[in-house]
């Protein structure tokens, strides 16, 4: 999922008065997120450092971390993040809901089919 495809469909679901960039920021908050926290603690092939999306860029071609089945998180990760600004807790907490469950859905498939990086057991004096 690109970030325009994330971006029509948060704004065809979810009616905001969000601006691009907000949403842009929130898009870029999640992946980074999950690039710290999964990507770079797993042996495959992710960058070291994960570069901000910036609303300059090719957004028709900027590709998100999260791929499909799981996608679907940036649609309920952007709905949750418009529910907090709007200070409506119902909703988020809905929102909050999906995204967790398809968070740890995607966390889990990368824990059963990447290994985890070995870390250091000990220090050399």
């Amino acid at each position: 999922m690109t970030i325009t495809q994330a971006l029509e469909i948060v704004d065809r679901l979810t009616p905001n008065q969000y601006d691009m960039e907000d949403k842009i920021h929130w898009l870029s908050e999640l992946d980074g997120i999950a690039h710290r926290e999964v990507l770079r603690t797993h042996e495959m092939e992710a960058e070291e450092e994960f570069r901000p999306y910036r609303p300059e860029q090719d957004l028709d071609r900027t590709v998100l971390l999260i791929g499909a089945p799981y996608d679907e998180i940036y649609r309920w990760y952007l709905d949750m993040k418009i529910a907090e600004a709007n200070g409506e807790t119902d909703r988020y907490n809905a929102a909050a809901g999906s995204y967790n469950q398809y968070f740890t859905a995607w966390q889990s498939w990368v824990n059963r089919n990447y290994m985890p990086r070995e870390r250091a057991t000990h220090f050399r004096l």
